[in-house]
């Protein structure tokens, strides 16, 4: 997360003031916060950075085949204090070693990039024969994970730790071990591809119910952009041809972009061929909150691999979202008819096999950070790819921003809205204020919470220290 000494061009810097202008083609505004930011200097941040980081590392599981955060409770019956249950979920320990990878760059310490480096180590030593990352392991003499069989296979850990893998492919010296488990890790989420770019996915409430395509999670995103970030980390183009596959049946399942009000946007779930559900009305609506994952995916294939059509893909969906009714201080709905436009606001079954409740309104956002996205949309819209990624880059690589979205600490990878100049920084400080209250008290307890808030630190400092600089004209 160190200052990236990539600058946008001129043309980039302007489309960025531009962006305010497309606020009315957003529909939202955000009045500027009068709660100014504890002032602190940079170096009282850093000291932060560095004790929590300590901190966290003290709380690690090590064993000589590598390090991992325990798990809360024991998942095993074979766990024991000499043998505990480690916490591989992505939020847990590849987030944990992502965010000690990041700030041993910030704060340019080659002890704490060993220490990622040892905690990608343990996943690799968890690792199953087939290359894949189980959600929680035993560390005893040696690490072994197990999975109960399901019908679908979770590809989080896989991914998460992929992502840790790719970052420190970059980072560091090569790492003969760690290579090979990237190897098998990319191999065995291949393998779960199927052969129309789909990922499987079953309901949790529906164990035994046939596989679907679910588009309402990070779960298409996630893998997909875990291969195009393999393919422009190790130029390997089996992935990313992979991903441009998964990018293809995206595309094909949206709604005909002569359909309106519907044109161009997704459905929450199909079947693995691509067809609507039978008997199912809810995968025939319009859902939003599958439409900005799908968007997400698209604005990543068309950075990372130039898919010029994923980009017009993406602006036809927004335009036809921004017809959708909606109230601008409320947002939208999450469902719409697609004939009609009209909202459709339900719940899901109380019970597993049960009919759909009474329209209720929504107990949650339809879609997060719709501002963020659609800011994106208008980036991705107005500049060029490479203007794009200069941006982008500007604050963090696209890679990592890749990886922390695999390890669900960035769920807007693509975002523009961190500061380029003093000014908006200075100004981002205040109107954030909110969230640095955060950093003022003691780490939480737990390790997911201080795994984020180490993050919330890194991005603190490093608007810190764009709040004392400014870019040269």
């Amino acid at each position: 997360m160190m200052l990236n000494r990539c600058k946008p061009t001129w043309k980039a810097k302007i489309v960025l003031s531009s962006l305010a202008i497309i606020g009315p083609w957003i529909g939202r505004t955000h009045a500027e916060s009068s709660t100014t930011s504890t002032t602190q200097p940079v170096s009282h941040w850093i000291e932060q950075l560095h004790t929590e980081c300590q901190q966290l590392i003290d709380l690690t599981i090590r064993r000589p085949y590598g390090r991992a955060w325990p798990a809360t409770q024991p998942v095993s019956s074979k766990s024991s204090p000499d043998k505990p249950t480690v916490d591989l979920t992505p939020a847990a320990t590849p987030a944990g070693g992502l965010v000690l990878a990041l700030a041993a760059k910030e704060l340019n310490d080659p002890q704490l990039l060993d220490i990622s480096i040892q905690i990608a180590r343990g996943l690799a030593a968890a690792q199953q024969g087939n290359g894949r990352i189980p959600r929680f392991a035993i560390f005893g003499a040696s690490a072994g994970g197990h999975e109960p069989p399901t019908v679908v296979a979770n590809r989080s850990s896989t991914v998460a730790a992929l992502g840790l893998f790719l970052i420190l492919h970059d980072q560091s010296q090569n790492d003969e071990r760690l290579d090979r488990s990237t190897s098998r890790a990319l191999f065995w989420l291949l393998r779960q591809q199927t052969t129309t770019g789909g990922w499987p996915t079953v309901r949790p409430d529906q164990l035994d119910a046939p596989r679907l395509l679910q588009l309402d999670s990070t779960d298409f995103r996630n893998n997909t952009l875990a291969l195009y970030l393999a393919g422009d980390c190790l130029r390997d183009a089996a992935a990313t041809r992979a991903a441009n596959k998964s990018i293809d049946l995206l595309l094909r399942v949206r709604f005909p972009i002569d359909r309106r009000p519907a044109a161009g946007l997704w459905a929450s779930t199909y079947q693995l061929s691509g067809e609507p559900l039978a008997n199912n009305p809810q995968s025939g609506w319009i859902d939003l909150r599958a439409s900005g994952e799908a968007i997400q995916t698209l604005i990543g294939a068309a950075l990372l691999a130039s898919r010029t059509d994923a980009a017009d893909a993406v602006d036809q969906a927004v335009r036809s979202m921004m017809q959708l009714p909606h109230d601008p201080p409320a947002g939208w709905e999450r469902f719409y008819n697609p004939e009609t436009a009209n909202p459709v606001a339900t719940t899901r079954p109380a019970e597993p096999a049960g009919p759909f409740t009474p329209p209720t309104p929504p107990a949650e956002p339809a879609i997060e950070n719709v501002d963020s996205l659609f800011r994106s949309a208008a980036a991705l819209r107005t500049l060029s790819r490479d203007d794009y990624r200069s941006l982008l880059s500007a604050n963090r690589s696209l890679r990592v921003r890749v990886a922390l979205a695999l390890c669900g600490l960035d769920e807007s990878p693509f975002a523009v809205e961190l500061p380029l100049s003093q000014p908006e920084a200075q100004r981002y400080l205040r109107e954030h204020a909110e969230q640095w209250q955060t950093l003022d008290g003691p780490p939480s307890t737990t390790i997911i919470d201080r795994i984020r808030r180490i993050h919330t630190l890194l991005v603190r400092i490093q608007i810190e220290q764009r709040a004392a600089q400014s870019f040269s004209p």
